[in-house]
């Protein structure tokens, strides 16, 4: 099956242009997509191709990540998380990089349903839903709620995973006993009872090094330790809706 559009045609346009960008939710849908979007560079060339594209389909669409808030006075390692986006939002336009899904996620897709993005692409309802990462501890999400920052952490510690499920137009979130519905424009925060995780860090360490010469080098090594602190999780969700959604291969291929 091919997901790349090429074919012309008259742009198709989801519920969300209906007169004053309202939609039947009463939601300013338009501003809030544009908000959430966070397009940026290659918009204009992208948003182009679409003007000539017709529409893949709809789906009724959401985001969820997990974000945590270190309460303790320390130092740990943090890494910046540059995933490469496989969603974005183009002035309420729904694209998808298909680069970045496999094929389960794409059938998702043309199944036309509710679909819900953690760490992949999910029909709803859904259980048990992956946000967590291998190597870091979420410490800052981008506009997708997808994680672009965190911290080294020693493994003992499990992600929160939750359970989402469509409720018609709102979707419903819940995990470790407390849940959510989030209406299609809105978007809201589960903070979770606060738990201990073994961070790492480096600690700096001076030694002494000798040169061939006789004379005393000072130098520095680094080791790695662990150090137990306290994190609050907070489980982020955002339901965009439904939307009319495109599909290209890759940011590349618009260029």
């Amino acid at each position: 099956m091919s997901h790349r559009r090429t074919e012309s045609g008259q742009r198709e346009r989801a519920n969300h242009d209906q007169p004053n960008d309202e939609s039947k939710d009463g939601v300013d849908r338009r501003k809030f997509l544009k908000r959430a979007s966070g397009a940026g560079a290659g918009m204009g060339l992208l948003q182009a191709r679409l003007d000539r594209a017709t529409a893949d389909g709809t789906v009724q669409f959401g985001t969820v990540g997990v974000c945590h808030r270190i309460e303790d006075d320390v130092d740990p390692e943090y890494v910046e998380d540059c995933a490469p986006p496989r969603w974005q939002l183009f002035d309420g336009d729904l694209v998808f990089f298909t680069f970045y899904l496999d094929d389960e996620e794409l059938g998702r897709l043309a199944d036309g349903g509710s679909v819900v993005l953690g760490c992949n692409l999910h029909s709803l309802p859904a259980a048990d839903v992956p946000l967590g990462q291998t190597f870091h501890l979420p410490t800052g999400l981008g506009p997708d709620l997808q994680p672009r920052r965190g911290v080294l952490y020693d493994g003992s510690y499990s992600v929160p995973t939750p359970r989402i499920d469509a409720a018609g137009s709102a979707i419903e979130v819940a995990v470790d006993g407390a849940s959510e519905r989030v209406a299609p424009g809105q978007e809201s925060a589960l903070e979770l009872v606060p738990r201990t995780v073994g961070l790492r860090q480096y600690e700096r360490r001076r030694t002494g090094e000798t040169k061939a010469d006789g004379e005393a080098e000072e130098g520095v090594v680094y080791e790695q330790t662990t150090v137990e602190a306290t994190v609050v999780p907070e489980v982020r969700a955002r339901n965009y809706g439904e939307l009319s959604y495109y599909s290209v291969s890759d940011r590349v291929e618009v260029n």
